[in-house]
């Protein structure tokens, strides 16, 4: 990501009044770190917690157009999967939860899609707080929008020499 986009997507979150942290992941994409759900062992249901966090990020989402297209991460822990397909059946199943559940908020479905990466991204130690931490799903931005609020520069006007004959 270039510093000048990644100075102006972090404008965008700060203006959203949500302490986020941007983690750079790729060229044009990004991680809202702080944007994570948790889950319990083997589950991928939404607790309290859960549902409060996806009111939240809707809300935002609303407000903020700009953000076209999301990921809606899910992962899980390789103490919840023995093979890499159950990994993968469960995290899809908590990105699928996520993403519905933002949809019913009132999220366009054109602006998410998601996708299930098992336990090939732990963030979290082999101990019972890191697999914890690995059950979860995050939220990343893929595509952003133009800015609105800074006018695009005008072009530069062509100058013409003059040949001396």
């Amino acid at each position: 990501m270039t510093d000048a986009r990644h100075r102006k997507l972090s404008r965008l979150l700060r203006a959203l009044a949500v302490c986020v942290a941007l983690v750079p992941t790729a060229a044009t994409a990004s991680t809202v770190t702080h944007f994570v759900i948790y889950f319990a062992p083997g589950a991928a249901t939404l607790d309290k917690r859960g549902e409060r966090d996806a009111q939240e990020f809707a809300q935002i989402l609303k407000r903020q157009s700009r953000l076209r297209l999301l990921e809606v991460a899910g992962h899980c822990g390789k103490d919840e999967a023995k093979t890499r397909r159950l990994a993968k059946d469960l995290s899809q199943k908590r990105a699928d939860v996520v993403r519905n559940r933002l949809i019913a908020l009132g999220i366009k479905p054109s602006r998410l899609v998601s996708k299930a990466y098992g336990f090939s991204k732990p963030i979290g130690a082999d101990t019972p707080e890191g697999r914890a931490r690995n059950r979860r799903v995050n939220l990343r931005i893929l595509d952003i929008g133009p800015d609105t609020s800074d006018p695009p520069e005008p072009p530069k006007k062509k100058r013409r020499r003059r040949r001396d004959e």
